[in-house]
């Protein structure tokens, strides 16, 4: 073999082995980036409040508005969409802000791997009973993650919820609970929702009204006009054996 055609082959090589190995060292560069968890104490909730329900029902009974506590956002949370086998939502932690962005802390399991993620995050109604919340500025470690790598996990850790539903990287939550009797319902929904400095303002329709509506329409139903006459009739009953 001629020098040039050697010299043209070690040329070659180096040309394939160079970039390939650029490539296998940025990869394990941002591998180590992505599993480097520096935010657990950010997404581990250190303390339990279980009064969101209570506070959502005293301001649900007249469609006041009402404040829930980031402890209360952060305690539902966990409680209501964190899971514990599988991939899915590990840990959530939301830090409230008004004048800056809120951010949100997790830890997130995809193919088995544990993943530590922050990002900032606007949340507000959309007027139809649902919470948008959008990300931005993602973070997987500390790598940077650009916004369909971050569309792909949510994707991912929400493919299998009932109320939260993708799109790129925006979530939305349903906001809305139905209560089913026998032959009405009295429905529960968001109206308005905004963040403060550690606090989410809310407001739902008024349940006293959609209590009475539900009411109106049992009593005006067959069922419940043969209970109004059934009482009626108990009551008949009992004067007649008080007074004769």
């Amino acid at each position: 073999m001629t020098y040039k055609k050697k010299k043209r082959r070690k040329i070659i090589l180096l040309a394939i082995i160079i970039p390939l190995a650029l490539i296998i060292t940025g990869a394990c560069i941002c591998t180590a980036l992505v599993l480097t968890d520096s935010i657990q104490s950010e997404y581990t909730l250190k303390e339990e409040t279980n009064t969101f329900y209570i506070d959502l029902l005293k301001g649900a009974v007249l469609g006041k508005e009402f404040d829930l506590s980031e402890n209360e956002v952060n305690t539902f949370l966990n409680k209501k969409y964190c899971t514990s086998q599988g991939d899915g939502l590990y840990n959530v932690m939301v830090d409230l802000n008004k004048d800056e962005p809120s951010k949100v802390f997790a830890k997130v399991r995809i193919h088995g791997t544990d993943i530590a993620v922050r990002a900032d995050l606007t949340v507000y109604s959309d007027g139809q009973h649902q919470i948008i919340t959008e990300l931005h500025n993602a973070y997987a470690g500390e790598l940077k993650i650009p916004d369909l790598i971050l569309a792909h996990i949510l994707g991912k850790v929400f493919s299998s919820s009932d109320r939260i539903s993708a799109d790129g990287t925006r979530l939305t939550i349903k906001a809305e609970y139905t209560y089913e009797f026998t032959s009405t319902s009295i429905s529960l929904y968001l109206t308005e929702i905004s963040a403060d400095d550690g606090v989410l303002h809310c407001r739902t329709n008024s349940l006293t009204a959609e209590a009475l509506h539900a009411a109106i329409d049992y009593l005006t139903s067959e069922e419940g006009q043969e209970a109004v006459s059934s009482l009626i009739n108990g009551v008949k009953d009992k004067l007649k054996d008080l007074f004769f």
